[in-house]
């Protein structure tokens, strides 16, 4: 079992996460944003810089934490933009040992597409990405924020089921209610029973609304036994960048 948490929630520049994660006594993290920048789209330099710093600090990538088909993405946005992504990406999760890239499965456009038509771009979308996954040896990890297949845990099955690749599997964030009607667990049950895809969290204790205080942040943690997912928080202090909560 390991905890990894999305780092740059934890601080804005690399060397903080490093320092976060290590003051929490974590031996892996999950890569998005290096100051700013999604790690996809820093140079290769600076790529090559966030690399050696990982590895002096003992800290193995459990995952990138891609902008692949999120929340800024709608369905009608450029495509060649996640192919490009995902492409620069697969080299990189190579070069660190990194399995999964976390992925969302496009919101709707502007105005708004039929739900037919919508999942059947989506799904065309998605099975080209899932297929340059598995030619590239990574797997997409589809997150229930945002997207056709974040609707409800039909859309989800439906989704998988549709694109049919073993390179597409679930990462299922306790934190998020996207599924109306039911609860986090009661989608995560419905999930775990229908496919071996699905990756559970273990649930733990935290705030349902954590209390406002400078540097709060949540941090997805990634219990490996699968890979199951669930929550937790750090909490940044003048004293500490991050302690844990």
């Amino acid at each position: 079992m390991f905890y990894s948490g999305i780092a740059d929630e934890g601080a804005e520049d690399l060397a903080g996460q490093v320092r976060a994660h290590r003051e929490l006594g974590w031996k892996h993290i999950e890569l998005r944003n290096l100051s700013g920048t999604n790690l996809t789209d820093v140079t290769e330099e600076e790529f090559e810089q966030a690399a050696a710093a990982l590895a002096e600090g003992g800290l193995e990538v459990s995952c990138f934490a891609s902008q692949l088909a999120n929340w800024a993405r709608p369905i009608d946005s450029d495509f060649e933009i996640d192919r490009q992504e995902l492409a620069r990406a697969i080299p990189r999760m190579q070069r660190l040992g990194t399995r999964f890239i976390r992925c969302m499965s496009y919101p709707n456009s502007e105005p708004e597409l039929e739900d037919g038509q919508w999942r059947t771009r989506v799904v065309e979308r998605m099975t080209e990405l899932a297929k340059m996954a598995e030619d590239g040896g990574v797997i997409l990890v589809h997150e229930n924020c945002n997207g056709w297949g974040g609707l409800g845990p039909q859309q989800t099955m439906d989704l998988l089921s549709d694109v049919g690749s073993e390179n597409l599997k679930l990462v299922f964030p306790a934190n998020i209610r996207r599924m109306p009607g039911i609860t986090t667990a009661a989608s995560v049950k419905r999930l775990s029973t229908s496919t071996s895809r699905t990756t559970c969290p273990k649930m733990i204790p935290t705030p349902k609304t954590p209390p406002a205080s400078p540097g709060r942040a949540a941090a997805t943690y990634v219990k490996s036994a699968g890979i199951s997912w669930g929550t937790a928080t750090m909490e940044a202090s003048p004293s500490s960048p991050t302690s844990p909560r």
